[in-house]
């Protein structure tokens, strides 16, 4: 931990003067705070953080007194195993601590207490557990938190219909941000820590993608809509390309960056890690350079290809998931085996792929059977 002391020589009050501040830094986070003294910039050390002239032994004597007052309350936060930060040292010194703790105080932990850098798709879904938590059992404070509010909110989630992992990530929120909360000090019934509900096994959703004909009926059609034909052309473009929306709209903006001879290397921006290898076809090169795409929203795209379900009388819920998804089982359908299809949609596992993403008919199978016979 790094304390310093320091003044802003711009920042005078009328009598010429300037505050002394207090700078706390620890791996890179800082917090500062005023130390209500005064001095004039003219008997200001920056270079040592002392004063000097007619008052520097008062003022060096408070500054050394605030920096012990830290110091020692990293020592006592350690000794409890508490979370060490920055604006927890301040927040102590200055007597700022909170005494209460609530399920939204929780949530800000989750939020703030992280070693990494959230994104703002994390924030955004701890937002709204946040909100579903409050609005089933209300913002109660942990000291009074019992395993009737779990209980509660597990029954209300399966009144709604929550998916079983939806119902684990709520209750993993809560035992997490308790964990913080128990970090730093703060009281309420440990055993909600073993608190497991039997929420049974997670049912396997649907797969739903087009299959061969419709994917001809949506490719081999041009439509006098222009929204309608502009979904259709990014749907078709999904297809072939297998991937995200996210990934569909960088590759259009900039195609060029993705190119590799004759495949397209997608390093995806979610994971940083996967990436997709495509084979980079003559359809999709007339896609891609020959088609004027427009980029719409991801909400708008989603709208937009109910409609073109609607349009085209195919009688499943298009999304972006469901190009995707196509893309994938068009490549299997091609003769591509199931590693070649696991490393195209850019999946870690091949259990991944073939848990939400694939699916082998057995019209696949009676082909690759004749094959083998010949």
């Amino acid at each position: 931990m790094n304390v310093l002391f320091w003044i802003r020589k711009n920042y005078q009050n009328r009598k010429g003067t300037c505050q002394i501040k207090c700078s706390v830094s620890i791996a890179g986070s800082r917090k500062e705070f005023s130390t209500k003294l005064h001095i004039e910039p003219a008997n200001w050390n920056q270079k040592r953080q002392k004063a000097k002239g007619n008052e520097a032994l008062y003022i060096n004597d408070a500054l050394q007194k605030i920096e012990s007052k830290l110091i020692s309350i990293k020592r006592e936060f350690e000794k409890l195993d508490r979370i060490v930060t920055p604006v927890f040292i301040v927040d102590a010194y200055l007597n700022k601590t909170k005494t209460e703790c609530f399920i939204s105080t929780l949530y800000q932990y989750l939020k703030t207490e992280k070693k990494e850098v959230l994104e703002i798709n994390t924030l955004k879904a701890y937002e709204a557990r946040k909100k579903n938590v409050i609005e089933i059992i209300g913002d109660v404070n942990i000291k009074v938190l019992e395993f009737f509010h779990f209980d509660t909110l597990i029954t209300e989630m399966r009144k709604k219909d929550f998916a079983i992992k939806t119902m684990k990530r709520h209750l993993s929120d809560l035992q997490n941000g308790l964990k913080i909360a128990l970090k730093k000090g703060f009281k309420f019934d440990n055993t909600l820590f073993h608190f497991s509900a039997n929420l049974g096994k997670e049912t396997t959703k649907e797969l739903i993608y087009l299959n061969e004909k419709e994917l001809e009926l949506i490719r081999g059609v041009k439509l006098q809509n222009t929204k309608l034909e502009n979904t259709r052309l990014l749907f078709c473009l999904q297809t072939l390309l297998s991937c995200s929306y996210i990934e569909l709209k960088r590759i259009i903006l900039n195609p060029h960056a993705f190119i590799e001879n004759d495949l397209i290397v997608i390093t995806r921006q979610k994971t940083k890690v996967s990436t997709q290898i495509i084979p980079y076809t003559k359809e999709l090169e007339k896609l891609l350079f020959y088609s004027k795409i427009k980029i719409i929203s991801n909400a708008k795209y989603n709208e937009y290809l109910k409609e073109l379900a609607k349009e085209l009388k195919i009688n499943k819920r298009l999304t972006t998931h469901t190009a995707r998804k196509t893309g994938g089982n068009e490549y299997i359908r091609k003769g591509f085996d199931a590693v070649e299809t696991q490393k195209i949609l850019g999946h870690k596992k091949i259990t991944e792929s073939f848990d939400s993403y694939l699916e082998i008919t057995k019209e696949q199978i009676r082909k690759k059977s004749k094959k083998i016979q010949k």
